[in-house]
């Protein structure tokens, strides 16, 4: 008698440790997915997809049985986040690389920005993979400069969110 009363005493203790984990669990999803949502909103229109068309140099050599290619036009896309409400705006230099002839962004609404300038990038031969743009011609959108915050603080293994148009499928 004494060992059964111990077992269900035992597991009466266990689906009620059991009942509270999966409450403490869920709380802390609901909370992890307030979190993210309410950072995508707070800096959702400050992040654009560029969109780019850029000119390849082609090779005169190789290729299959030693003829080259010429050159060929080639269309990518990418993130960037709008630093000033006048049109300044950083990305990565391999969002727009040495050759590019157009660039555009899509705002957060689609609104699509045709008149952008790549300004400055970095070189090739440096680690920082950083590029600025300029919208030229906001064409009556107002601009919403990101708020960022201050990297000194973060630590490794802080969580991070990123939202942008990755590998030029995910539009934000």
């Amino acid at each position: 008698i004494s060992f059964g009363g111990g077992w269900l005493g035992a597991a009466s203790q266990a689906r009620d440790s059991d009942t509270r984990l999966v409450a403490e669990q869920k709380t802390a999803v609901t909370s992890t997915a307030n979190l993210v949502s309410s950072i995508a909103g707070t800096v959702g229109e400050s992040v654009v997809s560029v969109n780019v068309t850029s000119q390849s140099a082609g090779t005169t050599y190789g290729g299959l049985f030693g003829f080259g290619y010429g050159p060929y036009t080639q269309e990518s896309a990418g993130t960037g986040v709008i630093l000033s409400s006048d049109g300044l705006i950083l990305t990565n230099r391999h969002v727009v690389p040495t050759g590019t002839t157009d660039v555009s962004v899509t705002l957060s609404d689609g609104t699509v920005l045709k008149k952008v300038k790549v300004i400055a990038r970095t070189s090739t031969r440096d680690t920082l993979d950083i590029a600025f743009l300029k919208v030229e011609d906001t064409e009556g959108k107002k601009l919403v400069a990101a708020k960022l915050g201050d990297s000194s603080k973060m630590k490794v293994g802080d969580a991070v969110v990123a939202i942008g148009n990755t590998l030029g499928q995910f539009q934000n």
